[in-house]
């Protein structure tokens, strides 16, 4: 809701609508195998930001440039996406 606020959105007049992929990999029992799939999802995030940006939305938070996606992963996850949202632009 922070995130929303800062962007001068009033969420009493808005309408919400999810979208959600994943999980895209499977949990990792201890942390130190989960770095290099956390540092792998946030390619894939950024890059999915980047996407929408493209498309014409607003995308919220911060997504840091990380070392590049898994582009078969990025495929399938477009290939969702051009099911789910509407190009604005």
């Amino acid at each position: 809701m922070k995130q929303l606020r800062r962007a001068g959105v009033k969420c009493e007049e808005c309408a919400f609508e999810m979208v959600a992929i994943g999980p895209i990999f499977p949990e990792k029992a201890t942390f130190r195998d989960h770095v290099p799939v956390r540092n792998r999802m946030a390619a894939l995030e950024r890059a999915v930001a980047d996407e929408l940006r493209g498309r014409g939305y607003v995308v919220l938070g911060t997504h840091p440039r990380a070392s590049a996606p898994n582009q078969s992963i990025l495929k399938q996850i477009r290939l969702l996406l051009d099911a789910k949202l509407f190009r604005l632009t």
